[in-house]
């Protein structure tokens, strides 16, 4: 084809926040990471988290910039881990958030082996309970205290819509597409305990009736009636209790199938 060679300008900026191009690139770029993650392990260069025998391994979960990998200990793994890592921070410009950034080992791990851990990776020990996704990761017995991050950060969230003048109307919507989103992203992968349900179902209660100058308002219709559905008189709000049961036995249709890959740890 004629016509004029094409440019190709130099940027020292690199894309902004909001720019169209940023989430493919984003995308793009941690797909590089991932691939090269998986490398590692397929390859033997670095060792898998330990598991029961038959399961398959797995070496990281990658959810937009939340990244857990799982490994052995071993100095061997960890180096070729962090020289990736330092790879991947050189090329595409992103860094890890120290700050934010930590380790977890077994509770009955060494303080020389957690002290060698640090040293290698940079990173401060942290024990479970951990927080990743808006979801508690936990070893052993599920505990109510487990939710208190969880609790908090809905209750902030109502705060703020509180100081707003809002409609009945509007409150339905709030709660329908947003408060009890939250709360079904926990319970569809974590079986909670009925207290927390129950916690959950009073934050949700106390928002749709909203308050006054002397506190809560009177709760004139009984929670069961709001979240039956609008042709039944209620408000068509998704039960959490109800919501609940569904998803244990979808989980558990699903494990009887072979269509979960939880199943195959079982």
């Amino acid at each position: 084809m004629g016509g004029e060679p094409t440019g190709f300008f130099k940027s020292t900026r690199g894309v902004s926040q909001g720019d169209p191009l940023s989430p493919a690139l984003f995308i793009i770029a941690e797909e590089v990471l991932s691939r090269g993650l998986r490398a590692l392990f397929m390859e033997g260069r670095a060792e898998y988290y330990s598991l029961p025998r038959g399961c398959p391994g797995i070496s990281h979960s990658l959810f937009a910039d939340d990244t857990i990998i799982f490994s052995s200990g071993l100095k061997s793994s960890l180096k070729q881990i962090c020289g990736l890592i330092n790879s991947y921070e050189g090329f595409s410009g992103q860094l890890v958030n120290k700050s934010k950034s930590y380790f977890v080992i077994s509770e009955k791990a060494s303080n020389r082996k957690s002290l060698k851990v640090e040293g290698i990776t940079g990173f401060p020990r942290k024990r479970l309970p951990i927080t990743y996704l808006g979801e508690p990761l936990f070893s052993g017995r599920l505990r109510i205290c487990f939710f208190n991050e969880f609790l908090a950060k809905m209750r902030n969230r109502v705060a703020g819509w509180q100081r707003r003048t809002l409609f009945s109307g509007g409150r339905v919507v709030l709660l329908k597409h947003v408060l009890a989103a939250m709360s079904i992203h926990v319970v569809s992968s974590l079986d909670i305990p009925t207290t927390i349900q129950r916690k959950f179902n009073g934050i949700y209660s106390d928002f749709l009736w909203g308050q006054s100058e002397w506190g809560k308002r009177h709760h004139w219709v009984s929670w069961s009636k709001v979240c039956a559905p609008v042709a039944e008189g209620g408000l068509g709000i998704r039960n959490l209790e109800d919501m609940t049961r569904a998803l244990r036995l979808k989980g558990l249709w699903r494990a009887m199938t072979g269509k979960s890959l939880w199943c195959k740890f079982l």
